[in-house]
């Protein structure tokens, strides 16, 4: 049994969404490229995204087919 309730960790992929979408959206591909705290921060959100993700209990997911 995971230690968190799927909620929060909904709540942990739509927090990593934002902080992704509010580093990036002032920035060019190439920018974002060179700035490499930047970078890095994306990446853990992701990781972070990834991590909540694999939690979702199956039952959850199956009843919302169409959210990846």
């Amino acid at each position: 049994m995971p230690s968190r309730d799927w909620q929060l960790r909904v709540s942990d992929i739509l927090n990593a969404i934002a902080n992704i979408q509010q580093l990036t959206a002032d920035i060019s591909f190439e920018k974002f490229a060179e700035n490499q705290l930047v970078a890095k921060a994306v990446l853990y959100d992701f990781v972070v995204i990834g991590e909540a993700a694999i939690n979702i209990p199956t039952e959850v997911q199956v009843k919302y087919p169409d959210i990846p």
